[in-house]
């Protein structure tokens, strides 16, 4: 996805998805083709059910199909556990995401591109699948041809100031990732309200 999509979809959303790209939404922090000055319109309750799901679609590079198949399989069971750990810890165990959040890519993207060009490792088996969800014990890693490439040196070099989360064990000089529990909604702040996405798709 390139930059100019990107900074359109934050400014649209109203919400800096991505860190790196903050500085776009603080120089226009209004949607585009909104005038600077203009008072900000206020969502309906559809318009902001439909805001909240697309920031989880674009935070976790996942398609509508994808979300709307999860929440419902998560709305059909009777469960003790609160739908939105349920559905952030679904989000979160992604293999694409468990490599970004282990530091071992830049972007959500780039972690859904060297796992969809099987550079990346689970329990030393390479595997192409973004959605695959890793489980507690799970180790991920580089693949050997990889660790050759000019890309992972600019990784490795970037792995060394990066502080995972405290569900991830990250072996900086072996580049591994191990997952040492679930996540929950206290580990990741997310800037979405998780109940209005499961609001949206009820419908």
């Amino acid at each position: 996805m390139k930059v100019k999509t990107k900074t359109k979809i934050i400014r649209r959303l109203g919400t800096v998805l991505w860190p790196r790209y903050s500085k776009y939404f603080l120089r226009r922090p209004y949607p585009p083709g909104q005038k600077p000055k203009r008072k900000k319109t206020g969502f309906s309750e559809f318009g902001r059910q439909l805001q909240e799901k697309q920031k989880v679609r674009y935070l976790y590079y996942v398609s509508d199909n994808y979300l709307r198949n999860l929440v419902k399989s998560i709305t059909k069971k009777t469960l003790k556990e609160d739908p939105s750990q349920i559905l952030l810890k679904n989000l979160e165990m992604r293999l694409d995401n468990a490599v970004l959040k282990s530091g071992f890519a830049n972007s959500i993207f780039q972690a859904a591109q060297f796992v969809s060009h099987r550079h990346i490792k689970v329990n030393g088996k390479k595997l192409n699948i973004r959605s695959y969800r890793v489980k507690v014990g799970d180790v991920i890693s580089f693949s050997d041809k990889f660790k050759k490439s000019k890309i992972f040196q600019e990784i490795a070099k970037s792995i060394e100031k990066y502080n995972a989360p405290n569900w991830i064990e990250v072996d900086k000089k072996n580049f591994t990732a191990k997952i040492l529990r679930e996540p929950t909604l206290e580990d990741v702040k997310l800037p979405v309200e998780l109940s209005a996405v499961f609001e949206f798709y009820s419908k």
